[in-house]
């Protein structure tokens, strides 16, 4: 490293104002997400009802996040920082319910920390105060990054860059310095990144370009090129083994959620990468009409326009090639940005994106990186130039926080997120989903029926919106029809225990029993934690004047879902049939202390003249 490398590794005054200025700068621009609620669009799987979530940290708690491979993935860490939010933030989360304040907050730090964390890292290797931090700021407030700091579900996101950030500080103070120990901590701060995200498979590759530049670990009298490669590659073989490890990981955990290729054929998905670059590209430069989920528009693409967007990126690299020696900023970023979107790009869909904003969160800093030094370039070049620069720069940061602040505000709810998502992006079974589940939870069944019909229009083949049109249909009693969505939702996927579930809530609604025991019993088979059907068995069990097992399936239901009213004051009325009035009246009055307004449990109460 240079002189000035090793100065910049001597923090000053100035980069603690630099650094105090990003944080200021985030929560002018981020700040309302602490403001947001959660969302029907992965939350509920992360948080809302995610039992072990709400519990906080625990012993059980840390095996199950290790064990689990729930939303198809395996990022333990990251279910333990959600964890820690519920016992710091909000402990007694399994009584009065998620709270969401805790949650955005720390994605919100965690923000804050990574774009500090970035201008250190730059700094440390180059030695370029003015660069760096320009760098950073754009990272800190482009609209893009929204995505991954809003939603909560993506704490993946935010917290493996995290790591991210820690693995490019500590390699930066072991190429100062090699040794065991130092080598030691780029280790585990990348196995660190791996078990929030798998994202950072692609890092040790990053940390090749940079050892091209700006670290110049390249140059060397006494080796070409390829040898030094040959070196430096070797150096980071045990950093590639734990990718490796993560990538299989990964794979096993995500084989659910991938369409197969009849669905998304290799030729389509090819193409879309090849556009979704240049989208993103175009975002990066016009952030305009951005949203939490963009459908796959076509099956086919031209092919015209997918081989030009394939030249246009076969140009880049090449201009970024050649002009390696005079720029070598050009051919690190640019590589960065081309390799770090490789996992995310689709040619492994996981997921019904077509494309996705928070894919943006760490490739774009190459780009980044490329105007900002680009930029620099220029102003060497032109004197004259440099204070128009300067001031287009600080205009651009000023927009970029503007439009950011903008994009906030449609997570407010879930009502305005994805009531915007249908404005920009159209037909969106997504969107719809999410609307409908909301009108549900409010109690709107018309609503929700617009909007599971709309999303079943565009996709007649969506197991889950074929359920929860299902459980609408049932709600207006039209039962049949219920039944013809649930057993469509288990041809297509016969593991679906939602719709063996709901299933028998609707034969029971029709009073066919043993029917409907039937399906709660396959239910509880393919998840033996399922509260809704030990509680929806139950119940049967109690029309069927069995109250002994009816106790035993409600008791497993509160068991599993302490907090649910409703489950309480069945299992309170099961109780009093079977003559324990004593722990009936105590169920009952828990349900009226989750829920004042529960109706019904006041009415229990008083017929058993034990008012709340």
């Amino acid at each position: 490293m240079s002189d000035s490398d090793k100065h910049a590794l001597r923090l000053g005054r100035n980069d603690i104002l630099i650094g105090l200025a990003l944080a200021c700068a985030i929560a002018a621009a981020f700040g309302g997400v602490v403001r947001s609620g959660f969302i029907e669009y992965d939350d509920s799987d992360y948080v809302t009802k995610n039992p072990h979530v709400q519990a906080g940290l625990s012993r059980d708690g840390v095996v199950w996040a290790f064990t689990t491979l729930k939303s198809s993935n395996w990022h333990p860490l990251t279910w333990l920082s959600l964890m820690a939010d519920t016992s710091v933030y909000n402990p007694d989360a399994l009584e009065r319910g998620p709270n969401p304040f805790g949650h955005h907050l720390t994605n919100l730090v965690l923000h804050i920390a990574n774009s500090i964390l970035l201008y250190l890292a730059a700094l440390f290797m180059t030695g370029a105060r003015g660069r760096s931090a320009f760098v950073a700021a754009l990272f800190a407030l482009h609209p893009l990054h929204v995505e991954s700091v809003a939603w909560i579900a993506e704490r993946k996101d935010v917290l493996s860059t995290l790591f991210w950030m820690l693995t490019l500080l500590a390699y930066a103070w072991y190429v100062r310095r090699p040794s065991v120990f130092r080598y030691s901590a780029v280790f585990l701060a990348l196995s660190l990144g791996l078990l929030a995200k798998p994202m950072l498979v692609t890092l040790p590759c990053v940390l090749l370009l940079l050892d091209y530049w700006p670290l110049n670990r390249f140059a060397s009298a006494q080796s070409s090129f390829f040898s030094r490669l040959h070196e430096l590659a070797r150096e980071k073989l045990p950093l590639f083994a734990l990718a490796a490890a993560s990538c299989f990981a990964t794979v096993y955990a995500q084989n659910g959620a991938m369409p197969n290729l009849h669905q998304l054929p290799i030729s389509y998905r090819l193409a879309n990468a090849a556009l979704s670059y240049l989208l993103y590209i175009g975002k990066m430069f016009y952030p305009a009409g951005l949203a939490v989920h963009y459908p796959h528009a076509v099956k086919e693409t031209p092919l015209a326009l997918a081989v030009v967007a394939a030249a246009a990126l076969g140009v880049i690299t090449c201009v970024a090639v050649l002009t390696a020696k005079r720029r070598p900023y050009l051919i690190t970023g640019w590589l960065w940005y081309l390799g770090t979107l490789v996992p995310v790009i689709g040619l492994v869909q996981v997921g019904s994106q077509a494309l996705a904003d928070r894919y943006t969160y760490v490739p774009l800093i190459g780009l980044f990186v490329v105007i900002s030094w680009g930029a620099a370039d220029l102003a060497d070049w032109k004197p004259a130039w440099r204070a128009p620069l300067s001031g287009a720069g600080l205009a651009l940061l000023l927009v970029a926080a503007l439009a950011t602040r903008q994009q906030v505000s449609y997570w407010r709810t879930n009502d305005i997120l994805f009531a915007r998502v249908l404005e920009v992006t159209g037909d969106n079974v997504v969107a719809h989903d999410a609307l409908g589940l909301s009108a549900l939870a409010r109690g709107d069944v018309t609503a929700a029926n617009f909007h599971f019909g709309e999303s079943l229009r565009i996709r007649p083949d969506l197991i889950v919106t074929l359920d929860n049109y299902g459980v609408t249909l049932t709600k207006l009693g039209k039962h049949d029809e219920a039944i013809a969505k649930f057993r469509r939702a288990l041809e297509l996927d016969p593991s679906c225990a939602d719709a063996q579930n709901h299933w028998g809530r609707a034969l029971f609604e029709m009073r066919r029993l043993d029917d409907a025991v039937m399906h709660y019993q396959e239910a509880l088979k393919l998840d033996p934690e399922y509260a809704e059907a030990l509680d929806n068995m139950g119940m049967a069990l109690l029309a069927q004047r069995k109250p002994v097992e009816a106790v035993a399936y409600l008791s497993k239901a509160i068991a599993f879902a302490p907090r649910q009213a409703g489950y309480h004051l069945d299992l309170a009325v099961a109780l009093d049939i079977r003559g324990d009035t004593e722990a009936a009246i105590e169920h009952a009055r828990e349900a009226n202390r989750l829920d004042p307004s529960f109706i019904k449990a006041r009415e229990f109460l008083r017929t058993l003249h034990a008012e709340p």
